[in-house]
């Protein structure tokens, strides 16, 4: 079959391009719940709600930054929330994501 392990291992510390977490959330909620604290983080964004995609613009201190946020419904009751880097650097991206991954907290099942 299948193996889905990579795809939703909580335990994976890769950070490389993408970062992602799975959540009971439907995704229609977690996509405005992640409009929400962009737009309250003053955060450019631009959301495609047909395929519950934000691609998101941000100006860190080591220069522009893109990344995409994806949701996807993998199973009944649950998402998987793909946040994966576009351009700019690694690190900067890791920081980008790390805080406003706790504003999301309540999107995030638990492991």
């Amino acid at each position: 079959g299948l193996d889905l392990t990579p795809m939703v291992d909580q335990q994976s510390t890769s950070i490389k391009r993408f970062t992602r977490f799975n959540s009971q959330v439907p995704p229609a909620m977690i996509l405005a719940k992640v409009r929400e604290v962009l737009t309250a983080e003053g955060i450019e964004h631009k959301v495609s709600e047909r395929n519950f995609k934000v691609k998101v613009t941000h100006t860190s201190e080591r220069g522009q930054l893109t990344c995409t946020v994806q949701i996807f419904s993998i199973a009944p009751g649950l998402s998987l929330v793909d946040w994966r880097r576009g351009q700019g650097d690694v690190m900067a991206y890791l920081k980008f994501f790390q805080e406003i991954k706790p504003k999301l907290a309540d999107l995030i099942a638990p492991s």
